[in-house]
This record gives structure tokens, sequence and C-alpha cells, in this order.
């Protein structure tokens, strides 16, 4: 996301609070390598599971939210299990 967020002044990235330090110097690191230039706060969020994380800016945001990713590739399997042919 850093590499489309040139413009934006500052974001913020909440991680499960067991991870902010190691993830801030990553989250800081790669802003950097991508040309992003504002500021980047890394706050723990009590809610936030492994894998889980939210990047929010002044007019948008991205969330990457494990449970849900897993919920969305089982019901796609299912899915497709009920559309192949049985029995060859």
């Amino acid at each position: 996301a850093f590499a489309h967020l040139r413009g934006v002044p500052h974001v913020v990235i909440r991680v499960p609070v067991d991870l902010v330090d190691g993830a801030d110097e990553l989250f800081r690191r790669m802003a950097r390598e991508r040309g992003f230039e504002g500021r980047a706060v890394v706050l723990g969020e009590d809610d936030l599971g492994p894998g889980d994380v939210r990047i929010e800016w002044s007019d948008g945001g991205v969330t990457r939210n494990s449970h849900a990713v897993e919920a969305a590739i089982s019901d796609a399997l299912r899915a497709s299990a009920r559309t192949e042919p049985h029995g060859e």
C-alpha cells in the first residue's frame, strides 16, 4: 500500500499488540523503500489476531483479516467440491 500512498501525510498501521515493536521497524523500512515520506504510526490492537493488519489513511484504508481470508478459502473449496463430478 505504501507505494500508492506517496502523497498522504500519515498512515496508521494497526497490528496485534504483541507485534508492535517488530512491526514498527518493518513498516518504517518498507515505507522508506517504497518512497513513502509521510509519518507512519504503528499501534497495537487487542482485537487483531496473528496475520491481521489494518492500514488507515485520511480517505481510505485496507484490512487483512485472517479469519475472513480463511472463511473465503473454505467457501471457495466447498463450492468447488459441489460442482466437481464425483466417481471418476
